[in-house]
Order: C-alpha cells, then structure tokens, then sequence
C-alpha cells in the first residue's frame, strides 16, 4: 500500500518573484499582515485607484500612497518650500557664464535587473537568486538617453547627457529633467514671449532638479534603513507593475517598450521608478506614519475653523438669461417687441429657453449665452436678475426685467437648499481625519527632507546659475519649434 505523501508547510505558499525575477522563498513581512484584496493599514481612507503605491500589497496607505509618487510623474510632490525663479539677464538667459560640458556617450544595458548595479550586469545570470535588492540601479555619470534630431526640425534636444548637479555622487541629468517638463514647457512656450517663457523655464527647471535631488535623498535613505525583506517588497511590486503593462501591452515586453517610447518614456526607466517609488513609500511608512497622532480635540478644532468653508453648503441656483439690447435692436420700440416674442416663445413651449440663451441671434449678451453653473446667494453681479430668479420657481420665466444694460428674461432651472454639514456624520469626521493625517505626513516628510539635504554633498555644474543658465538654453531650443502652428502637444 502506497504511504501517502508529507507535505511540507512551504507548499502551501506560493513563492514571490522580486524585481530581478528569480524566485525566492517566503519571507516573513513587519508589520501588519495585508492579504490580497484586503484594506491597507492605517485608517480606513479611500485607497486610491491609480498611483504609484495604488497595487504595493506592503501595507502603505493612502496617505503615503498619494504623497509620494514618481519623480517623473507631470507636476511637483516636494511638501517643502520652494525658492523663487532665477531672472533672465538682458540676453535673455539666467544669470551665471559657465556651460556645463557633455559627457561622452556610453552605452549601458536596458535590460539588466534594475536591483543590480551597472557593473554587475555583466555578471549576473538568470540562477542569481539575491536575498533582497542589494543595490539599486542609478545613473552613470554619462548620456543616458538616445540622440535626437536638431531642435529645429523635429523638437528634440541637442544637448544630450549634461549634468546639471549631483547629490551625493549621483548625477542628475538635463535631458531627464526637460523631459518630465516637456509638456509644461510646450504649454508656456505657446502662450508666452521668448523673455518671459524663458523665465518661466528656470522656474520650473530649478524645481524640477530640486525634486530629483529630493528623491534621490530619499531613495539612498530607504535603501539603507529598510529591512531586506521590505526592500524584497518593493523589487515584487514593480515586477508586478512592470507585468501589469505587458499586459495590458497583449503580452508583448517589446510592444509595452513602444508603447512608452511613444511617450517619450523609457519602459525599464519607468520600472526603475516605480521601485525606486515603492522603497520610498515603504521608509516613511514604516519609519514616519506611526508618528501620525490625530485626536478628537483636533478634529473638531479643524471642524471649527473649516465650518463656513469646508462643511456649510450655501443656498444656491442655476439659471439663464437673455439680454436684448436697444441699441443693437434699432431702438428701444423694437427691443421690446423683440423680448416680448421671446417670451411667448418660452413660456408657450414653442422654444427652448436653453437655446435662446445661446444663440447670438436672440441673445445680444455674450456673458450669458454659456451656462453659470451654480450661482450663490447674492453673488450675481446684477441684482435685479438675481432677485427675480430667487422669486421663481424651477421652470418658470421670469417677466421682462428692464436694466442698465438691456432688457432681459430670466429661467430658474435649479435651486440647492443651504445645509450645514454637521460634526456628528461619520463621513465628515473620516474626511477631517484623512485631512489632517495628510497635513501631518506632510509636515513630518518635509521635516525628513530638510535633514537630508543639510547632510548631503550637493553640487551644481558648474554652479547653481551656469547650471540653469545651461537648462535653460536646452529647453529654448525647443522654443521656435513648440511656437510653430504645427507643433504637437507631447504625450
């Protein structure tokens, strides 16, 4: 008779694939247990549905999650303050002389772990099971992105692997910075002077570098302080993540890589961020957010002082008006003639009032001819209209009002009862709640940062003017090109 079979307790458990894609055994996790499918820890916020932390499985939560995101993703996460923009000089440049010089290209692997150094690349084979990501990748101190044609045929960068500073040895390059602005930049170059865009290049350029420097600060300091097993989590989720766009790519890696380059985007870059984002969410959620104390006291002090802002809804209404004009109708004989006819239109059905309004044609006034959206009470900028849509009901039309500047109708479409939301609801004091875990977190990460950057060894190339000064003329060779009628918004 057969014996039957043993089974050991790790068969059970199906083993994690980390982010060099070897797999390894189960490992124990700190802190709470999170199931698949299961709440985060911390308060029972609304987990986001997208972000960069949105499908972690390591406990973060939402306050974390929202806060910290990648440094590549459109606008700026930095919680602290911000100095104010370099002014242009008169030929239209920053200030300072010095250009940063170009590193020669080298090539470096694509498609190596991104949990290895470039120098073990080579190495590495596919039985290489390390216990935990070691060593994260980061740029080499060359040209990191592929050339580009002239800026003025085809918008691209001529420039290409400049540094602009480096934080602890780390380099941080023009073309990464340019091109998580590029869009940013497209949008002031169509609407702005060359002198001005100019300025406002260095504005967002110097805050752009400040939030790399800030990110690569925070990553070193994840990857010193986190356990392993947390730094095992963080390569996990972005192998899933980087699974995720396969897929949804038809399961093709090299249809996901075109995908992204369409973008403009480097997929295994954005692999790299998004474990670099992970190891960062997990630092200041295993290190920070326990710090996070809210109290019933700060709750209603924050009810308090947010009541008439935050939590009363004022009585409000939605209509339209139609204004004629005597001296664009020949006369006021004739203007009253003409809103007399609209009238019985309105009310008889044989109109709608919607239309009316927005025509040119039966509407001499162009500020009402687009709908208001909700208008409070008392906020209308002309009171006797304002006072006969109080006085009707929904649907009704007013009777001619004669103004200042015509003869009008007015058409109550909807009317929003004043309330005050009270203290007592439980989605009011989940809401005060997740507002001040947010100011919280936010103070105690702004805090974190501050410490980082009196400790770094941060150096501008080849000082902090010649280095805008530099950026700045990369992002102006672009100018003519964004200005052009032709030109594509990117992304």
């Amino acid at each position: 008779m057969q014996q039957p079979q043993v089974l050991k307790s790790d068969a059970f458990v199906q083993p994690r694939e980390v982010h060099d894609r070897s797999r390894v055994q189960p490992v124990d996790q700190p802190g709470p247990l999170v199931y698949e499918g299961s709440p985060p820890a911390g308060p029972p916020e609304a987990r986001p549905k997208q972000g960069a932390a949105a499908d972690a499985d390591a406990g973060v939560s939402p306050t974390v999650a929202e806060a910290v995101r990648p440094v590549r993703e459109e606008g700026f996460q930095d919680p602290g303050t911000v100095a104010g923009a370099a002014k242009v000089d008169d030929d239209g440049a920053p200030p300072g002389t010095a250009t940063a010089t170009a590193p020669a290209p080298e090539t470096q692997p694509k498609d190596r772990p991104i949990n290895q150094p470039a120098d073990r690349a080579a190495e590495a084979t596919p039985t290489e099971t390390p216990s935990a990501p070691t060593e994260a990748a980061r740029p080499r101190s060359v040209a990191t992105t592929r050339p580009t044609a002239p800026a003025d045929s085809s918008g691209g960068y001529q420039l290409v692997g400049t540094v602009l500073a480096d934080v602890n040895s780390a380099p941080i390059f023009a073309d990464k910075v340019l091109g998580v602005l590029d869009k940013a930049l497209a949008a002031s170059a169509r609407q702005l002077d060359e002198r001005p865009f100019r300025n406002k290049a260095a504005e967002l350029i110097m805050r752009q570098v400040r939030e790399f420097i800030a990110n690569e600060l925070e990553f070193a300091m994840a990857k010193s302080r986190l356990e392993q097993r947390d730094q095992q989590l963080a390569a996990a989720a972005a192998t899933r993540w980087r699974e995720e766009q396969i897929t949804r790519a038809g399961g093709s890696p090299e249809v996901a890589k075109q995908q992204f380059a369409a973008k403009g985007l480097d997929f295994e870059e954005q692999v790299e961020d998004q474990y670099r984002t992970y190891m960062v969410q997990l630092y200041y959620q295993r290190k920070e957010y326990p710090k996070i104390q809210v109290t019933a006291e700060d709750k209603r002090r924050f009810y308090q002082q947010n009541l008439a802002r935050e939590f009363s809804q004022t009585e409000a209404a939605k209509f339209r008006v139609i204004q004629i004009d005597p001296a664009k109708r020949g006369g006021r004989r004739e203007a009253l003639g003409e809103i007399n006819r609209l009238l019985d239109r309105a009310r008889s059905g044989g109109a709608d009032f919607a239309a009316l309004a927005s025509s040119a044609e039966t509407n001499d006034n162009p500020a009402f001819r687009s709908p208001a959206g909700w208008i409070s009470r008392g906020s209308f900028v002309l009171p006797d209209i304002e006072r006969a849509a109080w006085a009707l009901k929904p649907g009704e039309v007013s009777d001619v009002i004669d103004t200042p500047g015509g003869l009008c109708l007015v058409k109550l479409e909807e009317l929003q009862a004043g309330k005050t939301l009270q203290f007592s609801d439980p989605a009011v004091q989940q809401r005060i709640e997740n507002e001040l875990r947010r100011q919280q977190f936010t103070a105690l990460r702004s805090k974190a940062q501050q410490k980082l950057i009196r400790d770094a060894i941060i150096r501008y190339h080849p000082d902090e003017e010649g280095m805008l000064r530099t950026a700045v003329e990369m992002a102006a060779q672009k100018y003519k090109y964004w200005r052009t009628a032709d030109a594509k918004t990117p992304g």
